[in-house]
């Protein structure tokens, strides 16, 4: 898996939340928000190629990593997107 993230596609989307919901997945999973200057960590797009928000750059991470990351991030989603 080299990205996960949420757009317009997704169960309760909103475009306003979605600074939000960059915010919140930025401290609870302490990524970073924008591209780094640095490669092999990952960090959170807002707007990128698909839309919405995602978390890029996992192809770097453990599996078990990166199911650890994706779980968590989908937690806050559906509290952000409620």
């Amino acid at each position: 898996m080299t990205n996960h993230g949420y757009n317009g596609k997704n169960k309760n989307w909103s475009e306003a939340n979605k600074g939000e919901l960059a915010h919140e997945l930025s401290i609870e999973l302490k990524i970073p928000i924008g591209k780094p200057d640095y490669a092999f960590i990952p960090y959170i797009e807002i707007d990128g190629e698909h839309g919405g928000v995602r978390i890029r750059r996992l192809t770097y991470l453990t599996p078990e990593a990166i199911e650890k990351i994706v779980k968590r991030a989908d937690q806050i989603y559906s509290i952000v997107m409620k």
